[in-house]
């Protein structure tokens, strides 16, 4: 996700949902370590850059970097929790954040981005492992699985008191900017989550 450099795009709707806690605060006692984040780091470049693979975990068979369906793709986000208007956005959102492909990274730094998976969940810097730590995971890379990364996003949501604002309004736009959002509905519709 597009931002400032130096700015983390999530800080402001994380910090709210961690009481007050600041970037390099002490995490938790599954903090992970060093060789494990490099070598998550050096595997999200690889997955990006050849974008094969297959995903575990996610009910679909399809290789890594291909795309999923909306259909799918509304399926892990009701799965997650996310219901009604907020579904439809979520389908919308993760269309322009990661085209719904799974192992999509975005690694630019300068942009304020070490952003994963299909809601392109940002673990850029001090945020990484605070975030590990929340979502109950060990490794970066679970979050190329569609899944949990859907599952992360809710945890994002739910402690920004049931906002998408990590996802635009942060930025002093919409939620859903640059979405398109009758395609949503038409997908969520398909996927007869609608109801």
């Amino acid at each position: 996700m597009p931002g400032t450099p130096g700015f983390d795009p999530f800080g402001a709707a994380y910090q709210a949902a961690l009481g007050g806690a600041t970037a390099g605060s002490a995490v938790p006692s599954q903090q992970v370590d060093a060789p494990t984040l490099a070598t998550d780091m050096t595997t999200a470049k690889r997955v990006r850059s050849i974008g094969s693979g297959t995903r575990t975990g996610s009910g679909s068979s399809s290789p890594r970097g291909t795309a999923l369906s909306g259909v799918e793709i509304a399926n892990l986000a009701y799965n997650a929790g996310f219901r009604g208007q907020d579904l439809v956005n979520v389908v919308a959102i993760s269309k322009r954040e990661s085209n719904w492909t799974p192992s999509a990274y975005n690694g630019n730094a300068g942009t304020g981005d070490a952003s994963y998976g299909l809601m392109q969940i940002n673990m850029l810097g001090d945020l990484g492992p605070a975030r590990l730590a929340q979502f109950g995971l060990s490794s970066y890379d679970q979050l190329l699985d569609p899944q949990t990364n859907m599952d992360a996003a809710f945890t994002i949501y739910t402690r920004a008191g049931g906002t998408l604002h990590a996802w635009g309004g942060y930025k002093g736009l919409s939620d859903t900017f640059g979405t398109d959002l009758a395609a949503a509905e038409q997908v969520v519709r398909d996927a007869h989550l609608d109801g």
